[in-house]
Parts: C-alpha cells; structure tokens; sequence
C-alpha cells in the first residue's frame, strides 16, 4: 500500500473533533456531531466510523432517522466505515453481573445490517473474556445472529479483542470468515505489550478494520509518539497483509481543546512512516 492511498484511507472515530462529553474519554457527540463532519474536511478526511454508546442509545440520529443521517452523510461527502459499539462495552451481554443487554445488539444489527459497513464489537476493557464459559456464550450467540441476521447481509462484524494474537485466531476460527474479521487497534496492542508483526502476521486477513492510537505500556491513550505504539513497524508491515481497509484515528484529545490541531499533529507524525 502505497503512501497516497493510506492517506486516502485515513479516518477518524466520531467525537474526536469535539470535547469529552459526560466525562467519558469516548462517546457519541450530542452537541457536535453535524459540525464535525465539515471540521474533518480541514485534515482531508473523509471517512467516519460512527459511535453508539448507552444512556441514548435508540435516540442516536443513526439508529432512529437511519434514512435522514445516510443522506446527510452523502450530502456532505462523508463516508461511513463502521461503527462501534460502545454500549456492548458497557453493558456486555455474557457478563452475569450486567442485566442482559442482547436485545439492543440485535436490533442494531438488525437495523443495519443493509450497511456495506463494519460493525466493531469490543471485547475489551468492560466486556473483555475472562473465562471459557463467557466465550461459549459469545460463540453460541453470534452464531444464531449469523444465521438469522447475516448469513445475507452486508454487514461486517469486527471483534475488537485484547486476547494474545495465537488466542484470538483461534477464537476467530469458530466464525465464518465472510462475516467475522478483527479490528486491530495498534494502541491497545502496545498498552498490552504485543508484537506488532506477530500479530499482523498471523491475523492477516481477518484484519478489516483498524484503529489508530499511542498507548503506553498497561497505560492510556497518549499523543501519537509519546506512548510505546511501534508505529514504524506497523507500517513497515502492513503491506505484507494486503490490508485494504480505513485506518480509523482513535488518537487522544488536546488538553486545551485544539482538537483539530492535535489531529493535524497526528497525521503528520504518521506521514514520517508512510
């Protein structure tokens, strides 16, 4: 992949043009998210990967106008990604302490799943797997919503997972691969101390989405090259993968609200590697 088109494919995670809202480092930007789309332009970036978290869930503009929003989005030159899924974080389903939240997931995969989109289901943080019994009850759902919701869709699901590379292929493997790939996140790789080209080399193609941030070693996020993120090894070897997909900016905020500097700072730091 050449330099031209990474820059082409550059992207950024909703909110990240906006302050933190309700002290949460992401969420969906009430107050912001029809200014940002005009706000990315100023960077040359015109891909969106789209957030849905709880309390509002089914108020997100993309949920209840789906029609309206895809249409503002086009209007303004806007491509939509994907979206994460926030609210599966906060309240994961397979975890016995959280009252069961399943119904929401599948009424937004369900609701979009007529989107040439990738759809980031997180397993991390809050709803990271901590036991074989939790991965049965994922496997066993996702695969009942394979069959009934995307054996025909074009949805994609992308897990976001904190499992050690060898861990998450064979995890990966119990989902068919035209519907089930990986979003690698550089940055929390880095926060967990993995191996770049490890990971890159034995995920490969069932990479289809990534995200971009610098974390530091079991730490947070982090300006780009600040943290412990091998941004030169990444790019180094990306092209071994034959990755086509958006590189999604997850960077942090500017701690005095330049926002649309802090991402400029970004891109520009990954242009030395590209």
């Amino acid at each position: 992949m050449d330099s031209k088109r990474i820059i082409n494919k550059l992207g950024f995670m909703q909110g990240r043009f906006s302050k933190i809202e309700n002290n949460k480092i992401q969420s969906f930007p009430w107050k912001n998210w029809r200014k940002e789309l005009d706000t990315c332009k100023k960077v040359n970036m015109r891909i969106i990967e789209w957030t849905l978290d709880y309390p509002k869930l089914l108020a997100n503009p993309l949920l209840k106008s789906t029609e309206e929003t895809l249409f503002f989005l086009k209007k303004k030159k806007i491509i939509l990604n994907g979206v994460t899924c926030d609210f599966f974080m906060q309240k994961p389903f397979f975890k016995s302490k959280f009252k069961t939240k399943l119904n929401d997931l599948i009424y937004v995969i369900n609701k979009l799943r007529h989107l040439d989109i990738k759809l980031v289901i997180p397993f991390v943080d809050n709803s990271s797997i901590c036991n074989l019994s939790e991965e049965r009850k994922i496997e066993k759902v996702f695969k009942k919503i394979y069959k009934k919701y995307l054996y025909k869709s074009k949805l994609i699901i992308c897990f976001e997972c904190d499992y050690s590379p060898k861990k998450l292929k064979k995890f990966m493997n119990k989902f068919p691969k035209e519907k089930f790939s990986v979003n690698y996140d550089l940055g929390n790789s880095a926060s967990l101390g993995y191996d770049v080209r490890q990971e890159l080399s034995i995920l490969k193609n069932r990479i289809q989405n990534i995200h971009l941030k610098d974390r530091l070693l079991n730490g947070g996020n982090v300006r780009f090259g600040s943290g412990n993120a091998k941004f030169k090894d990444f790019f180094n070897y990306i092209n071994n993968i034959n990755y086509k997909g958006a590189f999604i900016f997850q960077s942090s905020r500017n701690q005095n609200g330049q926002h649309l500097y802090e991402m400029k700072k970004n891109i520009q730091f990954i242009k030395k590697f590209i």
